[in-house]
């Protein structure tokens, strides 16, 4: 086949393939959440407010960045996927510290 026509081919699934990688990120962020939050309620003790499940994500993480209507620099990216980890490494954090607190006890 002539390269011309192949080339969109190539682009297309490449695009796919990431589309597929950013999903399956996601979905481990989403679920360690609902895990830890499910966690965290099933060890809580008699009596305390139980944790909601997603109540401060109103939608997906790559819909908030990506909901600029203007193109996004390079740099501006970066660091709205270095807050985006941050964010998922304190709840991480919080996680053990609560696992910890719960050994102790």
């Amino acid at each position: 086949m002539n390269p011309r026509i192949l080339e969109p081919i190539l682009e297309g699934y490449k695009l796919k393939r990431k589309i597929i990688d950013e999903n399956q990120w996601l979905m481990g962020g989403y679920i360690f959440e609902a895990v830890s939050i499910a966690i965290g309620n099933m060890t809580k003790k008699k009596g305390q407010k139980p944790n909601n499940y997603f109540e401060e994500i109103k939608k997906p993480a790559l819909q908030a960045i990506n909901s600029n209507n203007g193109e996004l620099t390079e740099e501006e990216k970066q660091r709205r996927l270095d807050l985006l980890m941050a964010g998922l490494r304190v709840k991480q954090a919080n996680f053990e510290l609560a696992k910890q607190q719960k050994k102790r006890q």
